[in-house]
């Protein structure tokens, strides 16, 4: 499994289209990108990838062929794979709070997701169950010491207590 955030997004952003292509045949790619990081991608504007996320994360999912995510209030989900109807299927989270806009929150979420994968959970329900554990940590946190000042290290423990119950 490869999970890619952060600079590895933007490099692949960057990448020829042979480096493209090698990620796009690997079996078991996740995408994580925010807002920035996915107009990089898709080269579009910060506003049209907020207009439409459902189609942004969509055309990422595609595009690579991975399951991606995009990172933000309701952080969308999709594969390119999982259809009814010839639709694609998006999972949304609701869970999280604005206080989890700190760095180091993304890098958590990677690993979370990195980490599950690793343990071969496939990539997409990694990255649902990565997601809302989260999100739900994040909540446990904020209900307890309120939302501002949250760090990523501060969901450790409702984190634990999270996954373990899954």
């Amino acid at each position: 499994p490869l999970v890619i955030d952060a600079d590895g997004l933007n490099l692949l952003a960057l990448s020829d289209e042979y480096t493209k292509n090698v990620v796009r045949e690997l079996p078991h790619c996740i995408l994580t990108p925010h807002p920035g990081e996915a107009c990089r991608l898709l080269n579009q504007s910060i506003k049209d990838v907020e207009a439409d996320r459902y189609t942004s994360c969509q055309t990422l999912a595609l595009s690579f062929k991975a399951t991606s995510l995009l990172k933000g209030a309701g952080t969308v989900i999709c594969t390119n794979s999982h259809k009814v109807d010839d639709r694609q299927l998006f999972w949304v989270c609701d869970g999280g709070n604005p206080g989890m806009a700190t760095a180091g929150m993304g890098d958590l979420l990677t690993g979370i997701i990195g980490s599950l994968s690793a343990q071969g959970i496939p990539p997409q329900q990694a990255t649902i169950y990565g997601v809302c554990a989260h999100a739900e940590a994040a909540d446990k946190v904020a209900r307890e010491y309120g939302e501002r000042g949250m760090i990523a290290s501060d969901l450790l423990p409702a984190l634990r207590a999270t996954i373990n119950s899954l």
